[in-house]
């Protein structure tokens, strides 16, 4: 999806879900956060908590004039009666547990004040984020999962910058290709080829699954495999470059890289036991 926000808070995803859409895994999340949030059934779990919660050593013990100072605070929001409403239950349960007026009353009151301070503010980011969805502006392509990114036809490559001042096309050059959804990746032709090869490296390692220790060529032999086949369903990123060059370059690539084997074996655990990867943009 672009480039992430940076806020962590503001509901859009920095990567594109496997089996599903963008779009989709937004809204998804703030269904979440709905349920999450919702405040009889997260008051349930504040009651449930203050009735189990181990008090051998508590640590930071407000006072009772702390309590009620952070009580008229909170009591001061949007949800207020909803505050209001819970503490006779939240007050019943410490009486009943230590008694009126000892450290641990008063110990379990300031942590329903604090679930309360929690609510008003994890309640707030969830409206904020649903408002926010509202008028999210979707790309093409962030109504695709990445299988479906993966299967939609290429629509054009275009040229940005040849590596050499020749007619023929290059591994080096950058390309910006597009594909009939909209999505779009730009980068040199070796790395676009790698790009659409995901699927079918999870495919190839396969094969490893049952080898202790995968050697460099049995890692280099899944990987080319993984780039052909990207390159019989994408032949446009290549054009008329010869496979045989992205071979010749894949092999360079273990000889230069002294950490290779390595490098794929984590490659191919996040393929192995990723049951829904996720790709980032």
């Amino acid at each position: 999806m672009n480039v992430g926000s940076g806020d962590n808070s503001d509901g859009r995803f920095n990567f594109i879900p496997n089996n599903r859409s963008a779009r989709d895994a937004e809204q998804d999340y703030h269904r979440i956060l709905e349920g999450v949030f919702d405040k009889d059934a997260y008051f349930e779990r504040v009651m449930r908590e203050l009735e189990v919660i181990s008090l051998e050593h508590p640590r930071n013990v407000r006072t009772w004039k702390e309590s009620v100072y952070s009580l008229a605070k909170i009591f001061s929001g949007p949800h207020a009666a909803t505050y209001w409403k819970h503490l006779p239950q939240a007050l019943k349960i410490a009486s009943r547990r230590f008694g009126v007026g000892s450290g641990n009353y008063t110990y379990l009151i300031s942590q329903y004040v604090a679930n309360c301070a929690r609510f008003t503010h994890f309640r707030a980011q969830t409206d904020e984020i649903g408002e926010r969805l509202k008028t999210r502006k979707y790309k093409p392509w962030q109504e695709y999962s990445w299988q479906e990114i993966q299967g939609s036809p290429v629509a054009q490559v275009r040229l940005v910058e040849p590596s050499i001042d020749v007619d023929a096309p290059s591994l080096m050059d950058e390309i910006a290709v597009r594909l009939e959804n909209g999505y779009e990746y730009v980068g040199d032709r070796l790395e676009a080829l790698r790009h659409f090869a995901d699927p079918y490296w999870a495919q190839a390692v396969q094969t490893l699954k049952g080898v202790k220790v995968p050697t460099a060529e049995q890692f280099l032999s899944a990987e080319t495999r993984a780039f052909f086949a990207a390159h019989m369903h994408k032949p446009q990123i290549l054009e008329d470059i010869d496979f045989g060059a992205v071979r010749s370059s894949l092999e360079q690539s273990v000889q230069d890289a002294s950490d290779y084997v390595k490098v794929m074996r984590h490659r191919m655990d996040l393929a192995l036991h990723s049951g829904s990867e996720l790709h980032p943009v």
